[in-house]
């Protein structure tokens, strides 16, 4: 005889036990933001988007020499190296914050971030069947979310596209797939892994789209730089002479591969070397899986080959949570989420054991493993039987 009251008694524990570790979680994955709600001892990344919508519509934005000297001139503390690592356009969706203090726009920045988180969990659980409660929590608990909007950063809004975008895809909804994807070239790091699944996958007509999406980033961009037709080859070489001294200072946040690879002192051709072979070794189960698990898991992977992967860049991990918060049973979904979600967010502890880019790699080699290569072993290993 079923016991049909036990059952549901055991799922609303389990139910209950969840929650309350995610909102346990969520506290501990925000105590970076106590940095916004008390007068911040720095400001870091946010100077560079202030002073770019200081500078939307102006050469300075193309200019490293012009842009340093904006910032001094009007005694924003900044680096040698500052430069504006975006597409020149995107200093227009700052603009308007940059009539503000450079305080009041960065609380304004955050409570924009914290909603863009919420709504990323949101729409996160509606595309793998998650209580909406829970996907909004999972989102605010995941500690890249609070570094994010602590500096400043727009990685946030980002992991919104991305999840919005995969939802299109997994719906089979042409342009709520391509236009997410092409407003995620703000940030050509995110926006790429999720393209190339649509060109593997031959989604073309959301290709199509995307590319033209681009051509309007081109030409706002040309607007922007004051008239500047090849920002583009000025933004790279500028790129190029900041990078190495970008990558050596934050060396102890970095996440992707190549990169790691690089830190302990390996060429270039090795690094790129072991991204190429990391995309190789998914691309057969990006290719094989279904539309919500392969979008998921070309964030996750797009976040592991990455040139530029740093702590807040670990939000575009989220879906792949989502996604193992929806299938992993219990306890095994509390337990992980305890080592996933914790354990990164301990001042000092997360950093020094590079806690971020065990879980990013850890995740994608397990899923290659499973995904990839596992079906091409099966066949072999029952042959051999």
């Amino acid at each position: 005889m079923i016991n049909v009251a036990g059952d549901e008694r055991k799922s609303r524990d389990a139910r209950h036990r969840l929650i309350a570790w995610g909102v346990t979680l969520s506290i501990v994955g925000l105590l970076p933001l106590r940095a916004v709600l008390g007068p911040p001892h720095m400001l870091a990344d946010w100077l560079t988007f202030y002073s770019a919508g200081r500078l939307a519509g102006t050469h300075a934005l193309s200019d490293p020499s012009l842009f340093r000297a904006f910032q001094h001139t009007h005694g924003i503390q900044t680096t040698a190296t500052a430069i504006f690592p975006y597409p020149p356009a995107v200093a227009y969706a700052y603009a308007p914050g940059s009539h503000l203090s450079i305080f009041a726009s960065f609380y304004v920045n955050a409570v924009v971030m914290l909603a863009c988180a919420a709504g990323a969990g949101l729409a996160g659980a509606r595309i793998f069947n998650l209580p909406a409660s829970l996907g909004i929590v999972a989102s605010l608990a995941w500690a890249p979310i609070g570094d994010a909007v602590t500096i400043g950063q727009n990685a946030p809004l980002g992991v919104l596209l991305a999840t919005l975008a995969i939802g299109g895809l997994a719906a089979q909804r042409p342009l709520l797939t391509a236009i997410p994807i092409g407003l995620l070239l703000y940030k050509p790091t995110f926006a790429l892994p999720l393209l190339g699944l649509l060109l593997i996958r031959r989604r073309w007509r959301e290709c199509v789209v995307v590319v033209a999406m681009a051509a309007v980033w081109y030409l706002l961009s040309v607007a922007a730089t004051g008239g500047d037709s090849a920002w583009p080859l000025h933004q790279a070489r500028a790129i190029a002479a900041y990078y190495r001294a970008d990558a050596l200072f934050n060396a102890h946040q970095t996440l992707s591969l190549p990169s790691l690879v690089q830190s302990i002192g390996a060429p270039l051709p090795l690094a790129i070397g072991s991204a190429v072979a990391l995309l190789a070794l998914a691309l057969p189960g990006l290719t094989r899986q279904g539309a919500t698990e392969a979008g998921a898991a070309a964030c996750m992977i797009g976040l592991a080959i990455s040139p530029h992967a740093y702590a807040y860049d670990a939000v575009m991990l989220l879906p792949m949570l989502l996604l193992l918060v929806a299938q992993a049973p219990e306890p095994l979904r509390t337990r992980a989420a305890f080592v996933i979600y914790l354990l990164p967010a301990i001042p000092y502890v997360g950093t020094w054991l590079r806690l971020l880019a065990v879980i990013v790699l850890g995740l994608a080699a397990a899923w290659i493993w499973k995904r990839s290569l596992g079906p091409l072993l099966a066949p072999r290993a029952g042959a051999g039987a």
